[in-house]
């Protein structure tokens, strides 16, 4: 169906890597959507053993588009968003293969997101998916000495469908074209995480907002163990990043101050009397190589594994 005012064309892409359950859930949740006009299809970020032929198996006229390089969250996620422009799609939504959605997601995110249209990208409530608990409603206040933001865990007091935000959580994001037209795409140096705070900067620049909107709430199974090494490997490594592509050279020397006098110290004798110095020991290399400009694919990580 063409485009109109009253029908934003809408790109739905999962990016799954392996996990075909999860992956099958996701799809269903994303098959009874309320909303009409919308193409739905899945990026299997070139898993071990290719999903297609399971998720054919349910989903027989779904389209699965397989990568033949693992690019992580970003680059995956930059071939649904390339295709988006080029196609003429109104906003392009991408998902995690492992969340459950409600069947208005896309409805209200297209409502909330053409009532601003200084929108540039819109996201969701996640909660976690055990125990339904507020993991995230939004980002803000990325502090470049700590090189990290703060994650919003409450619901504001105050009556509203959306919630202007720094930036929204990274498992459910819709982009509008005026976002991606103006060339504003996931960093595929990051790989995965941090990319949210480096899309608030992003928009920043571009004069475009950030909002969340607070009728969308998500479960989401997060596939990461708490400190795992192969996690405090990126998050390290990335937040280094950040303060050098979007500080002043003021800015990254203090966080290179504050990482080396004193977060990676208390990180070390921390997780050492816990049993647990691989984690402290990965945080080390993920500092060391964005020092190095070692990004992108992290197979300094994989040591650690």
């Amino acid at each position: 169906m063409p485009s109109t005012p009253k029908n934003p064309k809408v790109l739905v892409s999962i990016l799954a890597y392996g996990s075909i359950g999860e992956t099958l859930e996701t799809i269903a949740c994303y098959r009874k959507q309320t909303y009409p006009h919308f193409h739905l299809q899945v990026i299997d970020n070139a898993s071990p053993r290719p999903l297609a032929p399971e998720i054919k198996k349910r989903f027989p006229d779904l389209e699965v588009i397989r990568l033949e390089k693992n690019g992580g969250y970003t680059a995956g996620n930059n071939a649904a968003l390339a295709r988006g422009v080029a196609e003429g799609f109104d906003y392009v939504l991408i998902s995690n293969h492992d969340v459950v959605v409600s069947e208005n997601l896309i409805s209200n995110l297209v409502e909330s997101a053409e009532t601003r249209p200084e929108c540039g990208v819109i996201g969701v409530i996640e909660k976690d998916f055990a125990t339904g608990r507020i993991k995230a409603v939004g980002g803000r206040n990325f502090r470049f000495w700590k090189a990290r933001g703060e994650w919003i865990s409450e619901l504001p007091s105050s009556n509203v469908d959306a919630l202007e935000v720094d930036c929204v959580q990274g498992a459910v994001v819709m982009f509008s074209r005026r976002a991606l037209e103006a060339g504003i795409r996931l960093d595929e140096n990051l790989f995965m995480y941090c990319e949210e705070f480096d899309l608030s900067f992003q928009l920043k620049e571009q004069g475009l907002k950030a909002y969340t909107d607070l009728r969308c709430q998500i479960r989401h199974r997060s596939s990461h163990e708490h400190l795992s090494p192969f996690q405090g490997y990126l998050l390290q490594r990335n937040r280094l990043y950040l303060c050098r592509k979007h500080g002043s050279a003021s800015h990254f020397a203090a966080s290179l101050a504050f990482a080396t006098l004193i977060e990676l110290p208390i990180k070390a004798l921390l997780r050492a009397l816990q049993g647990n110095p691989r984690y402290a020991r990965a945080c080390l290399a993920g500092f060391t190589d964005a020092l190095r400009g070692k990004m992108g694919s992290p197979e300094g990580a994989f040591r650690f594994l």
